[in-house]
């Protein structure tokens, strides 16, 4: 509530504070340095027959670590079938007639410090990674770190294969490369998730502004409002005229806490809900300023509660007694709310409406007590009473305009005392009415049924609304992320399937005594530096190479490549895996599934390894370590990534 007492320079210090902390957010982000997004525009020239073709666009990405600097060179490719530059003895096929190139490299297989390496060496001037086949044009900043001396830049695989096939087809391709735009990637959901409420709440004090300064008398109309409803609420509060001989009267009776004065005859005082009553213009203006009775504090002028009515209805039909009780009706908002019993009987007449002062009920003879049931419609609801009470009526059963069905609201009418007053649907009524016109004798027993609070004003509705609202984004957040891990689940659980078909597919050997590998100058394994033994379980891979069973296959989990000559043995067998994405996660998949199948001697060592196994993390975008560039020298590349025993 007090934002609605925000005076105007209130809020120009809001504003100010609010600017000064948004301000003051923004400076105290995380420096974006080397974390910054560089595009890349590429101007690609090659000829086709007499015709010179020039594309100009921002179509790739420069790596983290690469210099932001203008290159330019003809596009050269690796030789031979793999174009992913992963073997050290890769070559490329430089044209005699340019003097500076840059290599066109397939993403995949290694590491791509590894393929930066191998084309720098060649002497590229530069380096242009195209990314997976299927992700269209989707690049990102590659993590090289070690290669600063030398451009490096990602395009999407349909350009990078466009070129390609160019290249293939002997077309001479050069691409002058110029920084293009930054962005910054810090706006994580997290950050995301505070900048929209941030702005949410901005907007909403913006608008709330500018309707306070183009409505500058809105909370005049609102305090005129609650006092037209205020004023609407003592008008339905019973209203007496004092006549001599009543005891309100009596000198030894209060007189009027609010003007002190005593009660004389034809005073018109106002009862109160808490049967509290005073002179009507001295609790008038009292009730308008304070809301309450000037004696026992009761709130007079709230909304009330709204009571339901149990009602029993029981009539004759022949021999047979019938009976219906159901929560039919409600009680009026000043009616008496007590139990009573008695037969129902309509006004005389064609007319149902009760509005004529004479209007008669034919009361029935065996029944001490009765109720009116009479029309909604034709006058008010307190005339309609009044007229059944001075002919004797314990209550009035009043039923809806025809077209409404079984619809019911609490009346407000005048207190009647011990009158109880309950409205039912219009169908209900008629249906009674029916009964009686054809000289059916109904009795009814109304019994006080349930309690309903009206305290659901439009403040409440505006909070349950953004309550709800709110919810449903984190449920739908929640459930967005667990689909998402579901299908990730599945996808790692067909990867499971498809690597224990490819490791059958991989030859195991049984050393025995006499074998070549277990000579005098054999050599050890690579992964876990230990010599060959008989008996030893050996792995043989594509490539040709063997390693110990339970130390070649968690390293190809991990990193999907022969420890020696980096060939791609998952690729190699089928299996297509965004190993510089999903390594960790898969190798954490797998662990279970590769452990089950050790015997407990090779549990033992694989226990070992796993701590090397758990170095092999990484905090940046890249498959693996960076490796040795000597294939002869195998015991360093495990080095890099293992503890020396």
């Amino acid at each position: 509530m007090s934002l609605l007492r925000i005076t105007p320079s209130t809020h120009s210090c809001a504003s100010s504070r609010l600017l000064r902390l948004s301000i003051f957010l923004l400076v105290s982000l995380p420096d974006s340095k080397g974390k910054a997004i560089w595009t890349a525009h590429l101007n690609i020239t090659f000829q086709v027959g007499n015709r010179l073709i020039s594309e100009l666009g921002e179509s790739g990405v420069f790596g983290n670590h690469s210099p932001l600097e203008r290159v330019s060179g003809a596009v050269v490719l690796p030789e031979g079938w793999n174009q992913n530059a992963c073997n050290p003895m890769t070559n490329f096929s430089r044209p005699e007639q340019a003097d500076s190139w840059l290599a066109l490299i397939e993403r995949g297989g290694c590491t791509f410090t590894h393929k930066i390496n191998v084309a720098a060496e060649k002497g590229a001037n530069g380096v242009i990674i195209y990314n997976y086949p299927g992700t269209g044009n989707k690049v990102f900043p590659m993590s090289h770190q070690g290669t600063e001396n030398i451009v490096a830049v990602m395009i999407g695989n349909l350009k990078g294969v466009e070129l390609l096939r160019l290249i293939q087809k002997g077309v001479y391709v050069t691409i002058i490369i110029e920084v293009g735009r930054m962005h910054i990637p810090w706006l994580s959901h997290y950050v995301m998730s505070l900048f929209t409420f941030v702005a949410a709440t901005v907007i909403y004090i913006f608008l709330y502004c500018a309707w306070r300064a183009r409505v500058p008398n809105s909370s005049t109309r609102r305090r005129r409002q609650i006092k037209a409803i205020v004023k609407k609420a003592i008008g339905q509060l019973q209203l007496r005229v004092l006549k001599e001989g009543d005891k309100e009267l009596d000198p030894n009776e209060d007189n009027c806490v609010v003007c002190f004065d005593i009660y004389k005859p034809q005073d018109v005082v106002r009862i109160l809900t808490c049967k509290h009553f005073f002179h009507k213009a001295c609790v008038d203006p009292w009730l308008l300023a304070h809301k309450t009775c000037p004696m026992c504090n009761q709130n007079c002028c709230r909304a009330s509660a709204v009571w339901t009515a149990y009602m029993n209805i029981s009539f004759h039909v022949g021999n047979r007694m019938l009976s219906e009780l159901g929560e039919t009706g409600v009680f009026g908002r000043s009616s008496t709310l007590k139990r009573v019993a008695g037969a129902i009987v309509p006004p005389e007449g064609k007319t149902q409406n009760a509005c004529n002062p004479s209007t008669s009920f034919s009361r029935p003879k065996n029944s001490e007590t009765w109720l009116a049931l009479i029309e909604r419609g034709g006058c008010t609801f307190t005339q309609k009473i009044k007229v059944a009470v001075e002919k004797g009526a314990s209550g009035v059963i009043i039923y809806n305009f025809p077209g409404t069905g079984n619809q019911v609201f609490p009346m407000s009418h005048q207190a009647f005392e011990d009158i109880i007053v309950v409205m039912i649907g219009n169908l209900k009524g008629m249906e009674i009415l029916h009964l009686i016109q054809k000289g059916v004798y109904i009795t009814v027993m109304v019994e006080v049924g349930r309690k309903h609070i009206i305290w659901l004003n439009h403040y409440f509705v505006s909070f349950v609304i953004v309550t709800t609202a709110t919810l449903a984004y984190f449920i739908f957040y929640h459930i967005r992320r667990l689909w998402v891990a579901r299908i990730q689940n599945r996808r790692w659980q067909r990867l499971t399937t498809d690597l224990k078909k490819a490791f059958s597919q991989l030859q195991l050997r049984v050393l025995k005594e006499g074998d070549e590998e277990i000579s005098a100058n054999r050599d050890s394994c690579v992964v876990c530096f230990e010599l060959y033994k008989p008996n030893d379980t050996v792995r043989v891979l594509t490539c040709k190479h063997f390693f110990h069973k339970n130390c070649i296959d968690p390293w190809i989990v991990a990193h999907g490549t022969c420890p020696m000559c980096k060939c791609d043995i998952l690729k190699a067998l089928g299996i297509q895996v965004d190993v510089e994405d999903g390594a960790e996660s898969l190798q954490v998949l797998m662990s279970n599934e590769l452990l089950g199948t050790l015997t407990p001697s090779e549990e033992g060592t694989n226990n070992e390894l796993s701590p090397a196994r758990r170095s092999d993390k990484m905090t940046h975008v890249e498959e693996e370590h960076p490796v040795s560039q000597n294939d002869s020298q195998p015991n360093s590349v495990a080095e890099d990534d293992h503890p020396s025993p």
